[in-house]
């Protein structure tokens, strides 16, 4: 196994890879998320670390860097006022 050094933007950018796009689903056997007992689990994992129990919000993976990092990741690299837009050819 070898080790990286990774800054924190890079970091959180690898890590954000991983979230799923909408109507995706990951399909956990065991451990927390598993089916059986996971909102009883959850529950009491939330009240051990004293944290509130949050509603799922629609977010997107840059919405989510950019209140992690407070960087914004859609300004222009050239010079950075603009923002880029992303277009999905159909």
């Amino acid at each position: 196994m070898q080790t990286m050094v990774l800054d924190v933007d890079e970091f959180i950018r690898r890590f954000i890879l991983h979230i799923l796009p909408p109507r995706f689903m990951k399909i956990r056997h065991f451990g927390l998320l598993g089916n059986r007992n996971k909102t009883k689990k959850l529950t009491l994992c939330k009240s051990l670390t004293n944290k509130k129990v949050l509603t799922k919000e629609k977010i997107s993976p840059l919405e989510i860097l950019k209140k992690v990092s407070r960087k914004d990741f859609n300004l222009c690299l050239v010079c950075g006022i603009g923002h880029i837009i992303r277009h999905n050819p159909a």
